[in-house]
């Protein structure tokens, strides 16, 4: 199997301002560059779109329009809604004006509970603490961005996903909400989807102690399909 990968726009070393997803057209496009460039470097591979947790709702957004283009899609903890653990925490009592008044202000700490509620992997944490092209803090604003990708994911964007799809979430996220990735698996139209929970894992799947045994799920189900 070989792997590409998209380095969002705003992220990484991509072009675009720190902090912006570029509109859900604009998303679309990028993850169908991708998708064209993989069929471009292998013509006769089938091609399986990956995204784990923000990556899952840039992958819903492009599959819901353009699932012909894929042979399956794999969402691991995809953010499509935010877990209850996270709204209502008492800590995020002092975030409540940036919310009301300065959505763009970069309130919301990345780099420190949220980090370490999220991974199991003290490497991951460590390393993700002092990447120059991680983001360490992000507004309110950022992550209205992404629900507004899925905001429809209910009526418009599950029942549109017709590639075979598999879902893998830890039973320990904390991050996104786990009824809300079943529900999506309930909502869809197609036939060949598959939710699948691993007790120990926390948010991030490719960060964790039990990754290998992750991968090696999903290999067999690409392999399988």
């Amino acid at each position: 199997m070989d792997v590409y990968a998209l380095d969002a726009r705003g992220h990484g070393l991509s072009c675009g301002r720190r902090g912006y997803l570029g509109s859900p057209s604009e998303i679309a496009k990028d993850v169908s560059s991708v998708v064209e460039f993989a069929r471009h470097q292998q013509p006769s591979a089938k091609i399986y779109l990956l995204g784990e947790s923000m990556g899952g709702a840039y992958a819903l957004n492009y599959a819901k329009d353009h699932s012909h283009q894929i042979a399956g899609l794999i969402l691991l903890a995809p953010a499509i809604a935010v877990s209850p653990h996270q709204l209502w925490r008492l800590g995020n009592l002092p975030l409540l004006p940036y919310l009301l008044f300065a959505r763009r202000k970069l309130a919301i700490d990345l780099a420190g509970e949220r980090l370490e509620e999220s991974s199991r992997d003290r490497t991951f944490i460590a390393s993700r603490r002092t990447d120059p092209l991680a983001f360490k803090r992000v507004g309110f604003g950022y992550l209205f961005d992404i629900q507004h990708l899925v905001r429809r994911w209910r009526v418009e964007i599950a029942p549109a996903v017709l590639a075979p799809t598999l879902i893998i979430q830890g039973e320990k996220d904390l991050i996104v909400s786990q009824k809300a990735c079943q529900q999506f698996v309930e909502f869809q139209t197609a036939k060949d989807k598959q939710y699948s929970r691993f007790p120990e894992v926390r948010h991030t799947t490719l960060w964790d102690p039990e990754t290998p045994k992750i991968l090696q799920f999903v290999g067999d189900w690409i392999l399988k399909h």
